[in-house]
Order: C-alpha cells, then structure tokens, then sequence
C-alpha cells in the first residue's frame, strides 16, 4: 500500500508541473509575438552616399512577464544580440508596445540610436539633438554623422605653408 500512494503523490505531481508548464508557454507565446519588421538604411549625414559595415545591437523585452522578480540566475525578460549590416540596409523585427533598443555604430562615423518607450520612438544621433516624434513607418534612414578629424599634424601644417608661400609668390609676381 505504502508504494501505491507514492505512485499517486507522484502522478500528482508530475502533472501539476506539467500544467504550470503549459501555462507558461501559452502565456509566453501570447505575450511575445505581436512584433513589426523595420528596415533602416544608413546614410552619410552630410554627403548622402550610403554606408555599409554597420554594427547594429538590439537588446529589447522578449516578454512582458516580469521574470527578474523571480531571481533565477540567467532568467531575465531580456534580449540582446548583435549583427553586421553588410549592405546598404538591415531588418529587423520591433516588438510592439515594448521598451526596444538599438544601436548603430560604423568606423568612421558618430553612433546613432533607436529609442522605443512608452508608445514613443526616436532617433538619437550621439553629441546631436535626438529626433522624437511618433513615427509610423517601417522604414527608417540613418544618417551617421563623419567622425571630426583631430588637428593637422606636422606634415599637413607644412603642405599649407607651402601653399601660402606659392599663392605669395604668384601674387607678387603679377
């Protein structure tokens, strides 16, 4: 009798977890699905001319259940990855009304980030204004900003002198 009961106590037991279990992912598939693809184009601020070799990190909630609260190593809402746009433009899937993320990054040029919050999402170019308005297209143009030079080294301070000296002598010439 005493095997029989355990028998019984682990039936119940195991299909209790199984029930949270299906519980779980039916209320994970529902709260993470809704998403709309975007595509972002990347673009010289200044000469227009298309960039490419762009690093692009999202990080975003994959669901709307809170699973910090359950202090779980390594189970939190969040998600990060990252890629290389190796052409003109990339897509990606944006969840909706969700906070979501984006960074994107080429040699060469400034940072740029897409910001959704709170129904709101914007464009923030780094050391620049950030562009907030409420967008409602699924197609974005990015325009990275060049990196500002530092100062003319030795060589380029003589190749100006040079030029000075030359534009003086065609002018006292004539």
């Amino acid at each position: 009798m005493v095997g029989w009961n355990n028998l019984k106590t682990l039936r119940k037991l195991l299909c209790g977890i199984v029930l949270v279990l299906g519980v779980i992912t039916v209320l994970l598939t529902i709260y993470s699905k809704s998403s709309d693809v975007a595509t972002f184009r990347f673009v010289d601020r200044y000469g227009k001319h298309p960039i490419t070799n762009v690093n692009v990190e999202s990080s975003g909630r994959w669901t709307g259940i809170p699973l910090e609260k359950l202090k779980l190593p390594g189970i939190h809402s969040w998600r990060k990855t990252r890629s290389i746009s190796r052409g003109e433009s990339t897509t990606i899937n944006i969840p909706r009304n969700k906070n979501f993320y984006i960074t994107f990054e080429s040699p060469g040029y400034g940072t740029a980030d897409y910001i959704q919050e709170s129904g709101t999402t914007w464009i923030h170019y780094r050391g620049g204004d950030a562009i907030r308005q409420r967008i409602r297209t699924n197609l974005f143009i990015i325009q990275l900003e060049p990196e500002i030079q530092g100062p003319p080294g030795p060589f380029e301070l003589y190749c100006v002198q040079a030029e000075l000296i030359e534009r003086s002598k065609t002018t006292n010439d004539n």
